[in-house]
């Protein structure tokens, strides 16, 4: 999921973020994988990437995101982005042991 966080929330879904990834719970990719990807394998990689992003870029759902009316405000900075950051304010989070 990505989120896009301006003002004062950014310090609270920072230390969240930051929480979550320094947890003893979260593990590196790394360790999934016995030794890292070569060169090639990671060249392999963003090249299908690049491919999916081009095929993406006749999709009926990103035509839809881009004539959409929030695509449209936020283009014209018109958003009302504050009702979505308002959410963040009630942020829950914590250590799988609490």
């Amino acid at each position: 999921m990505d989120v896009l966080v301006i003002g004062s929330e950014v310090a609270e879904v920072s230390f969240a973020f930051d929480r979550y990834w320094n947890s003893e719970l979260a593990y590196p990719a790394l360790v999934l994988r016995v030794q890292p990807p070569t060169d090639k394998e990671i060249e392999q990689k963003q090249r299908k990437l690049g491919e999916f992003i081009a095929r993406q870029a006749d999709t009926a759902y990103l035509a839809a995101l881009q004539n959409s009316n929030l695509a449209y405000k936020t283009r014209n900075n018109t958003a009302p982005l504050h009702r979505f950051l308002a959410a963040f304010r009630y942020l829950i989070y914590g250590d799988a042991a609490d």
